[in-house]
């Protein structure tokens, strides 16, 4: 893993996909969950 890199759960990936799937943007959830630009990309192909 990289230096610095956050590794999310797959609770807290379950949740945000949950919250996507249920409207909320990419950019209100990575804002909120203060998530990187890397776990909006997984979450965003994950949710679709």
């Amino acid at each position: 893993m990289a230096r610095g890199q956050k590794q999310y759960t797959e609770e807290f990936k379950s949740t945000i996909i949950e919250l996507y799937n249920s409207g909320k943007t990419l950019a209100e959830l990575s804002s909120e969950y203060a998530l990187s630009v890397f776990g909006r990309i997984e979450i965003k192909q994950c949710g679709s």
